[in-house]
């Protein structure tokens, strides 16, 4: 009987696990365990297989989890482009998460902000943020004081 009760354990806690992801964590070098250049293969071992989302000229595929991976369609082999959040469960350690405030955002370090918008009868004012200037790093779209983006780029300036 013991065995039994062990045995379904186990198997329980293997099930578990293979559900589970890595981590929901955003850093200036990766989002969600995915980080820029991975393979295609490396997302699929974390991520399982995408939505093939067939937009024209890249390659973009949606994940359950909550995010979006473009791959680099000029690379002979697929390799990751960008990583975009499209659940607010991905947040970085200050607490920066889709749908957050601007307060937040302001407490990640390094950020180059800029206004791409200013409020008008027909929108709302939007701002850019980016973190580092050069290499990966994080970019976070703001309208209205609330984070609408947040994806793992490569910064080129």
């Amino acid at each position: 009987m013991v065995l039994v009760v062990v045995g379904v354990a186990a198997c329980s806690v293997t099930g578990a696990s293979h559900h589970r992801h890595p981590t929901f964590l955003v850093t200036h070098t990766s989002l969600g365990g995915i980080r820029l250049d991975d393979s295609e293969a490396t997302v699929e071992r974390l991520y399982g297989h995408g939505r093939n989302l067939h937009q024209h000229g890249s390659r973009a595929f949606h994940y359950p989890a909550g995010l979006t991976v473009y791959y680099d369609p000029s690379a002979p082999e697929s390799r990751v482009a960008m990583v975009e959040a499209t659940s607010s469960r991905f947040h970085t350690a200050s607490g920066v998460h889709l749908d957050g405030s601007a307060r937040t955002v302001r407490s990640v370090t390094g950020l180059d902000c800029g206004l791409v918008s200013k409020t008008t009868a027909f929108s709302v004012r939007r701002v850019e943020c980016l973190t580092r200037a050069y290499g990966p790093g994080l970019r976070f779209d703001l309208v209205g004081g609330k984070v609408v983006f947040l994806a793992l780029v490569q910064r080129t300036n």
